[in-house]
């Protein structure tokens, strides 16, 4: 049964997680209201409402999209300004100027990105869908091929891993001496991202985790025509993709991987650890 303290719980805006993550909420017992929405549940107690104010009215949760801007329906400012002193609202990777402005209105803010379990279940979603991605917007195999992981963080690594795993030729690049470290202990290739310029024509497929920009013009120079650029860094992303298009080379920005190929397992994750803070 859902605990007593918990009156509502709003859902604004999303993709499929959301919906999933209402109609889980809605099985458990939990009053659950959504805006821009269209969940399944047919059990439970669910409201689509057609207003912001509707949907947030009396709910001790505000649940927002992750990452936090994306597809949220409503300007944050509107968000902000329907949210009263006491509630809480939960999203992914949220802005510091919304945390500041929480803080100062006494609205207690909960990142779901910064749940260990969260995140680390996150990374194999989209590594899982970094690659589904690769095997549509490329003809060839991966297996195999020269593959090149800028970044050796929690979605670097999970991605090496499942790569190596599908028999390609896996290379990451990072700054860190001591990641390098551990992907050679694990049999992985490692390279500084000084040799970068040197090595880069090499691969036939480059994914990067990297949020700051990475692949310059520069760069973008010496990568060979056919390779694809997957980058799965945080907006605006870790490559030129003007260049990259003035060059003929395809690359692209892939937010929201977990959502498009895994929407119910990580709503579950989502809301298996929202529940531990209710």
């Amino acid at each position: 049964m859902a605990s007593t303290k918990i009156t509502s719980i709003a859902i604004i805006g999303g993709d499929s997680r959301q919906n999933y993550m209402a109609d889980l909420f809605c099985q458990l017992g939990y009053p659950v209201s959504v805006l821009g929405l269209a969940p399944s549940c047919s059990q439970g107690p669910l409201r689509i409402c057609s207003s912001l104010e509707e949907t947030v009215s009396g709910s001790d949760w505000v649940l927002c999209p992750i990452p936090f801007h994306k597809q949220l329906g409503v300007t944050i400012e509107e968000l902000l300004h329907s949210l009263v002193p006491g509630q809480t609202m939960a999203g992914g990777c949220i802005p510091d100027e919304v945390l500041d402005y929480c803080h100062h209105h006494d609205i207690h803010c909960y990142d779901m990105m910064k749940s260990e379990p969260v995140a680390v279940f996150n990374t194999i979603a989209t590594a899982e869908g970094a690659i589904a991605e690769a095997l549509i917007h490329h003809p060839a195999n991966l297996h195999g091929q020269q593959v090149l992981i800028l970044g050796y963080g929690r979605c670097g690594k999970t991605l090496a891993d499942k790569l190596k795993g599908m028999s390609t030729r896996v290379t990451v690049c990072a700054r860190s001496r001591e990641s390098l470290a551990v992907a050679d202990a694990l049999g992985i290739d490692g390279m500084e991202l000084s040799a970068l310029a040197s090595h880069i024509h090499k691969f036939q497929y480059i994914f990067n985790t990297i949020p700051a920009m990475v692949l310059d013009a520069g760069l973008i120079d010496r990568v060979r025509q056919d390779a694809l650029i997957i980058d799965l860094a945080s907006f605006p992303g870790g490559v030129d993709f003007d260049a990259a298009k003035a060059a003929g080379i395809d690359a692209g920005l892939y937010p929201g991987l977990p959502g498009k190929y895994a929407p119910l397992a990580s709503a579950r994750a989502l809301v298996t650890d929202l529940i531990s803070h209710f």
